[in-house]
């Protein structure tokens, strides 16, 4: 228990004061433990508060829902999107460190969840601030993304945020058309 307490510290104070740092070397690049914990904290968290300002009449039919759906994408497609992108520029991450690299970059949003999640059911006249928070920690957790990437894929920082920006282009176009064609 005392190493796992000492794990979370280290990366908490990681991700806030040195991200560069970390996945530099060889086995924190493949701590599925670790990537495993940070996936299931986020998509716990990131499903209460999407349930509670959604539907906060259907929360508990929503609830799972949103776990899986969180769970799932962060954990198995978007590596492997951002693999199989990387690849065209001759990235060389394993699917195991492309999911350390998308696990890190949500610390910040498990972070400051708790605050978010208070704000949201306590304070209602702060949902500006809570937006702008909301705004600041998603910028903070994209960064991290993008530095992560660099990491694991050996890039240069344009190709660390084209292979980024180039999935969700893609995606926005992709949703684009099937809202279009219906």
């Amino acid at each position: 228990m005392r190493s796992s307490l000492s794990t979370i510290k280290s990366l908490v104070y990681a991700t806030i004061v040195r991200p560069q740092g970390l996945l530099n070397d060889e086995s924190s690049r493949n701590d599925v433990k670790l990537s495993n914990l940070i996936f299931i904290l986020w998509a716990v968290l990131g499903s209460i508060e999407a349930s509670i300002e959604d539907f906060v009449e259907y929360y508990f039919i929503t609830f799972p829902i949103y776990i899986l759906l969180f769970f799932g994408i962060l954990k198995y497609i978007l590596p492997v999107i951002y693999q199989s992108v990387g690849r065209i520029w001759k990235g060389n991450s394993s699917i195991v460190e492309m999911r350390m690299a998308v696990a890190l970059s949500l610390v910040p949003q498990i972070i400051f969840s708790p605050i978010l999640l208070t704000t949201l059911v306590f304070w209602d006249e702060f949902s500006t601030s809570n937006r702008g928070l909301s705004y600041l920690v998603n910028l903070w957790s994209f960064i991290l993304l993008i530095l992560y990437i660099k990491k694991v894929q050996g890039f240069s920082n344009q190709l660390a945020i084209l292979n980024v920006v180039l999935p969700a282009l893609v995606g926005v176009v992709l949703v684009y058309l099937l809202v279009s064609l219906t």
